[in-house]
């Protein structure tokens, strides 16, 4: 991840096998799956079986962060539907500027973008107002019977969400 991100030493944390019940206030809640990776609200009737979630973070360059998240299915088809409905969801997004309250009252406005969808996956990115280029990518890939999820969050992000899903598909059973 330290070579994709062209970073050192990003510092790992917690590894969580729950989705997150309680992510960020955002003013539009229909945002919350294309802002944020494991919301347990995003994939509440999904089907899903099991998660894993992971985020990196570090200071070189400044504000580097990652959120890697894999979700199981029982299904093929069932991840399959997931990303389907998500490129719904993501693409209303599109064009608007959406705040986040973190959990310290701390706000940030982000303004997304298109989504770039193909067979089995969408991607969107999104910019921080303020931040002259801030921005993260965010992938959603199926591969089987499972989703992987990454956010790449770095000044003048392009595809390295993209690239770290590549490396991820590449060790998924299929």
């Amino acid at each position: 991840i330290d070579s994709i991100m062209n970073t050192e030493n990003l510092e790992p944390g917690e590894i969580y096998t729950a989705m997150t019940t309680e992510p960020p206030a955002v003013s539009d809640p229909a945002c919350i799956g294309a802002q944020f990776n494991a919301v347990q609200s995003v994939y509440q009737g999904s089907g899903y079986s099991t998660v894993a979630d992971q985020a990196l973070t570090g200071d070189k360059p400044v504000y580097t962060y990652v959120n890697q998240t894999a979700v199981l299915f029982p299904s093929a088809s069932q991840a399959e539907a997931f990303v389907k409905s998500s490129a719904d969801a993501w693409q209303r997004c599109a064009g608007q500027t959406v705040t986040a309250t973190m959990s310290d009252g701390s706000t940030y406005n982000w303004t997304f973008d298109d989504v770039k969808e193909d067979d089995s996956q969408i991607a969107q990115t999104t910019t921080q107002e303020g931040m002259g280029g801030y921005g993260c990518e965010h992938v959603l890939r199926v591969v089987s019977n499972a989703i992987l999820e990454v956010q790449a969050c770095q000044d003048h992000i392009s595809n390295q969400a993209e690239t770290m899903t590549d490396k991820m598909a590449d060790k998924a059973p299929v």
